[in-house]
């Protein structure tokens, strides 16, 4: 597997870049290349019941004998995770190994051997389904540096496989700003706003005001999906309603 160099240009603090699962199978390469000194054993059982739970999802294995120590305790790390879902098992390796070796993106190799265990892939890839569990409220980690602020009163809505959000409450303040959540990948962007067209004239049905910077700062906006678009309407400022 290699790595683009156009991904690697993306890292400017040592975090990798690229998206789930290539990330996980990334950081898999990685801690397979380090020496056995680098790491304690309780770190690399850690690894090891992580990578387990995300290539095989919850030990289902038999109980190894007591005499034999390692396996007993590979066995007992693995099968304390429980039900915990492929995907969260691939964000808590990749977060163990940023809190061990902050920097390991920038010491990757370029080439990664085909045979490391970068090849063992869960399933079919990382979706939203691979982390709800039906009955259950489960917390999706976020490990990427670009993420939306918390807020309140935002505008949202599902438009084919991502989540819209739009503007909301901040810490006293209204947010001017559009960010979507790949269903997926479990990944955020915030899209440019695109250079705006000619408005009808005013006065004409259907005229409408285009802003060349997307909505003004506001909350409580109600976004509806209109076929392969959103329409946004509503909203407040501090000084009235957006109409």
């Amino acid at each position: 597997m290699r790595m683009a160099d156009s991904s690697r240009s993306l890292s400017t603090n040592g975090t990798c870049p690229i998206p789930y699962p290539d990330r996980f199978h990334a950081a898999t390469a990685y801690v397979a290349s380090l020496p056995d000194h680098l790491l304690t054993d309780e770190t690399r059982l850690l690894f090891y019941a992580l990578h387990s739970q995300a290539a095989h999802g919850p030990c289902e294995e038999s109980k190894p004998w007591g005499w034999n120590v390692v396996e007993s305790a590979k066995w007992n790390a693995w099968s304390q995770l429980g039900n915990m879902s492929q995907m969260e098992a691939m964000r808590l390796y990749v977060r163990t190994l940023d809190e061990e070796q902050p920097e390991w993106w920038d010491r990757m190799p370029e080439v990664v051997p085909a045979d490391t265990p970068a090849a063992a892939s869960p399933g079919n890839g990382v979706s939203i389904s691979s982390v709800f569990q039906e009955g259950t409220w489960v917390v999706i980690q976020q490990d990427d540096a670009k993420k939306p602020v918390p807020r309140y009163e935002q505008g949202a809505a599902l438009l084919g496989g991502s989540l819209y959000v739009v503007g909301g409450h901040y810490g006293g303040r209204y947010l001017q700003d559009v960010w979507v959540y790949n269903l997926n990948r479990l990944q955020w962007t915030s899209p440019v706003p695109a250079e705006p067209k000619a408005a009808e004239p005013p006065g004409q049905e259907g005229s409408a005001v285009l802003a060349p910077t997307g909505p003004p700062a506001a909350a409580g906006w109600s976004v509806t999906p209109l076929q392969d678009k959103l329409l946004v309407m509503g909203g407040h400022i501090k000084v009235g309603k957006v109409s």
